[in-house]
């Protein structure tokens, strides 16, 4: 082999390393493209996944707070009820007035024999 020969042959292995290493540099900018648009398409999903969770806790949330001051609501309004003596002498006089004479003679009974 002349020298000549030996440069050609160099010099057409050094096109066709350039060339391999241009086209490993488009694959790897093609690849490195396709991760990224993975990566962004996962971080959407886990934004929206995220968001929609927020939004059905804040739901939920919103509905116990509801129920809770329903239930207290409720309770409250029975106990008014319950304790409204005034009511209670209107809806049943009778009742009232017996439950006072038993009550005022058992209290004269205890306190008489002091």
């Amino acid at each position: 082999m002349t020298v000549e020969t030996q440069t050609l042959d160099l010099t057409h292995e050094s096109e066709e390393i350039r060339h391999q290493i241009s086209e490993t540099r488009a694959d790897l900018a093609e690849k490195l493209v396709m991760i990224e648009h993975q990566v962004v398409d996962m971080v959407q999903g886990a934004t929206s996944s995220v968001a929609h969770t927020i939004d059905s806790v804040k739901e939920s949330v919103a509905h116990t707070v509801e129920a809770v001051e329903d239930a207290v609501h409720g309770t409250v309004k029975s106990m008014k009820h319950a304790l409204d003596f005034t009511d209670h002498v209107r809806q049943r006089p009778w009742l009232t007035l017996g439950a006072a004479v038993v009550l005022g003679f058992a209290f004269g009974r205890f306190f008489s024999r002091r």
